[in-house]
């Protein structure tokens, strides 16, 4: 399995999600939800974890451990699953609604001209063979891209620091190469970010960052438990990222130097027993956090400052302004301190796909072209 193309399709997973997602979760496992495809078409996915056609085949059944955290998130919601009305109607009163001081904006599915919301630019266009471009947008990088020295001088660092790792392998005798241990690799300003995991694992267990040319080692973290299902957000100048697990409360909060600025755990923090973990949303210059799940939290320092439903969030901190998905096809923008929707777009003919950060990727239904969006 390609390591890096399982956690890449992992994130936008994640950040694909619709309302009916969340929905579904809410309800146990009556009824199994499905979400868009990165591309065209659809496929049916777990909420808790991804099926085998995310994650190569065959993969569960070696890891016990991701088996048994699925039968964990299982056995939740089933216990939980009793009266979920007083969830849906919170969900329902969250989710953002127009009103009269809202300005409706159009997005052309043809074209991808937008008009109506001076905050939106489209910045390209992609024919949908051209996909992988827009996969690999985004601080992601290819550790195979990296220059042969460079190359050697991160993987003589990450062997150097693989006691730890691999004993979480789940083989007796383990005889992976380093670069096996690569979950993924990041470009955060000066600094690479390199997450390690173990190669038939789901998670990672360290993080190390190197300086721009990977001679130095300039900081590790071990993040003790293995994070499963990692996912990464990563804010618009790179300054700082928000890490969290796609299957349990766990949070972090970085700077690119590697400084621990947050450890926490969702539901502990917010008091929500939610289930479907999102990423942790750094803002611009981290005035803001907002922790994703069925009801996301927008926090101000210590304080929840706004609840909302929806998907593939951005927040503006320079302008207090929270852009994000509802459902498959809607985008709204929202005013953090009035509460108030600003902009909002629905157009059935459009899918939004993900984001990252502020670049917002929609696809047409028609004519099958991905158009990219830039939100100032």
């Amino acid at each position: 399995m390609n390591k890096k193309l399982s956690s890449r399709r992992l994130s936008l997973y994640i950040a694909g999600v619709s309302i009916a997602w969340f929905s579904a979760s809410c309800n146990g496992t009556k009824n199994q939800p499905q979400h868009d495809a990165q591309l065209a078409g659809h496929s049916e996915a777990k909420p808790d974890i991804p099926d085998d056609a995310h994650r190569g085949k065959g993969i569960f059944e070696k890891d016990s451990a991701l088996q048994a955290l699925r039968t964990e998130r299982s056995n939740e919601r089933l216990a939980n699953a009793g009266d979920d009305s007083a969830i849906i109607a919170s969900m329902e009163a969250l989710t953002p609604k127009a009103n009269s001081s809202t300005s409706i904006f159009t997005i052309d599915e043809n074209t991808g001209q937008t008009e109506g919301c001076p905050k939106i630019k489209l910045m390209e266009v992609y024919e949908e063979k051209d996909y992988g471009k827009v996969n690999n947008a985004g601080a992601h990088v290819e550790f195979s891209s990296l220059p042969d020295a460079f190359q050697k001088n991160i993987i003589s660092k990450i062997t150097s620091s693989l006691d730890e790792v691999r004993s979480q392998a789940d083989t007796g005798e383990d005889d992976s190469s380093p670069e096996s241990y690569i979950s993924d690799l990041f470009k955060l300003g000066h600094t690479y970010l390199v997450a390690l995991g173990t190669p038939h694992g789901g998670g990672i267990k360290m993080l190390l960052f190197f300086d721009d040319d990977g001679a130095t080692l300039k900081q590790t973290s071990e993040l003790g438990a293995e994070l499963y299902m990692p996912i990464f957000y990563i804010n618009k100048p790179r300054s700082h990222f928000g890490l969290s697990s796609g299957v349990s409360g766990p949070i972090y909060v970085y700077d690119s130097s590697g400084n621990l600025l947050l450890k926490d755990d969702f539901n502990k923090l917010t008091g929500d027993n939610g289930t479907s973990y999102g990423p942790v949303v750094v803002s611009d210059r981290f005035e803001y956090m907002l922790l994703a799940n069925n009801i996301s939290y927008l926090y101000k320092g210590k304080n929840v400052v706004l609840k909302t439903v929806g998907h593939s969030f951005y927040i503006n901190d320079a302008d207090d302004i929270l852009s994000y998905g509802v459902g498959r096809h809607q985008w709204a923008i929202q005013d953090i301190h009035t509460g108030a929707i600003i902009y909002q777009m629905n157009n059935p003919e459009l899918r939004l796909l993900f984001n990252n950060s502020n670049q917002y990727f929609f696809q047409s239904i028609a004519n099958k072209k991905i158009y990219r969006y830039e939100i100032k």
